[in-house]
């Protein structure tokens, strides 16, 4: 791992010594959980934001392709539930 240095308010320090304490895990693993929850999220949002830009022009996914991966999902789904 590599250590990193961030500067934050105190009030932030406050909550997250609260939260680390509440789940009885490190600040450390706390703030690690929440940068990667963060990133996930925001490239989640360029992926969606990329698609919607691309939508009916020619980088939009092939409908066959699209049916296929929407079908592979619900397999997945079901087979999931059972």
């Amino acid at each position: 791992m590599v250590r990193i240095d961030v500067t934050v308010p105190e009030s932030l320090i406050v909550r997250l010594l609260a939260e680390a304490r509440r789940q009885g895990k490190s600040t450390g693993e706390i703030a690690r959980s929440a940068l990667e929850h963060w990133l996930r999220d925001v490239e989640w949002k360029g992926i969606s934001t990329y698609a919607a830009e691309m939508a009916g022009t020619p980088a939009d996914l092939d409908e066959d392709l699209e049916e296929a991966g929407l079908e592979h999902l619900d397999d997945e789904e079901r087979a999931g539930s059972a």
